[in-house]
């Protein structure tokens, strides 16, 4: 089944509605609610251009929370959220999300944890961790993928983070780089604790702590 949602509604009330399988045309316009999807469904942002995606924004909570479902989320803006824009968690995850924006978070743009698993492909990704600590919130960065997650980036741009690092992987997280560009930190990647990163084909360039040098990876 399809349905829709314009600005004004409430995109949570379809997603509680909604079946395995359906999919959710989702108007432009800015919609202040954290979004908790828990099933096999689409999400679909209609715009004629980047500029006119919808916006998930959530002053006062998360973004969006994926669990236990493989859904698949295209052209949202995903900003301006209290902790998290994104989160992933739980071994039977798989999200998708193709062609967002997800910036301007307190804390982490993107945390992929607990065995989830997440895909993000065309996605603009800058902006996030404004204040806290890397080490003291397990991963202020632009990403973090921990807890055995495992996370794959295709033809993405990391860039422009507030805190110190623009990925943070970490407790066995495994991160797949293809295409990407990443710029503007202090730092690139932190990667411990029986992390694995693979990198083909991406771009690592002003990132401070190198000197501002070009890498590729």
């Amino acid at each position: 089944m399809n349905y829709m949602v314009f600005s004004g509604q409430s995109i949570q009330e379809k997603i509680d509605t909604s079946h395995d399988g359906d999919t959710i045309t989702v108007n432009s316009g800015t919609y202040h609610e954290e979004l908790v999807i828990n099933k096999n469904i689409t999400l679909i942002g209609e715009s004629k251009d980047k500029a006119s995606m919808p916006v998930i924004s959530s002053p006062d909570g998360i973004g969006v929370i994926v669990c236990d479902s493989t859904p698949v989320l295209k052209n949202f803006v995903i900003s301006n959220c209290s902790s998290v824009n994104v989160q992933v968690t739980g071994k039977n995850t798989h999200a998708v999300f193709e062609c967002c924006k997800i910036h301007s978070s307190k804390i982490t743009g993107v945390a992929v944890l607990e065995k989830g698993n997440a895909s993000f492909v065309d996605c603009d990704i800058h902006d996030n961790g404004r204040t806290e600590d890397f080490d003291e919130h397990n991963g202020c960065a632009e990403v973090v993928i921990i807890e055995g997650a495992s996370a794959q980036f295709k033809n993405c741009r990391v860039h422009d983070t507030r805190s110190d690092y623009l990925f943070g992987i970490s407790t066995s997280g495994k991160g797949f780089f293809s295409g990407c560009n990443f710029y503007n930190g202090e730092e690139g990647f932190s990667i411990s604790n029986n992390a694995i990163a693979t990198f083909e084909n991406c771009r690592m360039h002003d990132v401070r702590v190198h000197g501002n040098a070009e890498y590729l990876l």
